[in-house]
Parts: C-alpha cells; structure tokens; sequence
C-alpha cells in the first residue's frame, strides 16, 4: 500500500515527534489529501508507515538491545502528524478517533 522503504536518519527516534499515534488511515474523497502538519508546505504527501521508537535499551555488559516501539503513520519529510484537506470545502477535516491509538495519550 505504501513505501516502507526509506532512509530513517534518526534511526527509529524522532525529534519532531508525532504527538498522535495515527495506527490506520482514514479514506480519502477524490477532493482530500494528506499534508503535514510541520512544516506547513501545503503540499500533498503520502503517509508514512513508519517505526516510531520511545525507548530503547542496550545491555552494556552484553551488546544486546532492545526497542519499545510503536508503527504509526506520519508525513514523509518530517515524520510529524497529517492532517486531511478537503478541496471542496477549502478546509481541513479531522481525523476520527477511532484511527488514533487507544490507550489515551492521544486526546
């Protein structure tokens, strides 16, 4: 459905952060698009399914590691939230909360 493929500079952390957990994307009318929501282009993008790390952990007497993550979708140029703009009306449509993530960080 969409890339996964893509060069991650900041390695699983993101410095922008999306500050909503985005776990499935909402259909689109002929008329709406995805943008994203930092840096304000008003260019269309297409999400990105992308590894979202919040915590990971080496063991230092072994090397091994561990990562906490989540996959969320986000805007390819600065892994930060989308939102949806709607042509027809010139304005944004929210997203339901049914495509956010349930455990209540993301009010």
């Amino acid at each position: 459905m969409f890339e996964d493929d893509f060069d991650d500079e900041f390695e699983g952390f993101n410095p922008f952060r999306a500050q909503k957990e985005l776990m499935t994307l909402p259909k689109l009318t002929e008329t709406q698009c995805f943008l994203c929501d930092q840096c304000g282009s008003g260019e269309p993008v297409k999400p990105l399914h992308y590894k979202n790390v919040y915590s990971r952990m080496i063991n230092m007497q072994t090397g091994e590691g561990a990562e906490q993550f989540v996959m969320i979708y986000v805007s390819p140029c600065c892994k930060a939230d989308l939102s949806i703009w709607d042509e027809d009306i010139e304005d944004y449509v929210s997203i339901s909360p049914e495509h956010y993530s349930k455990d209540g960080n993301n009010d």
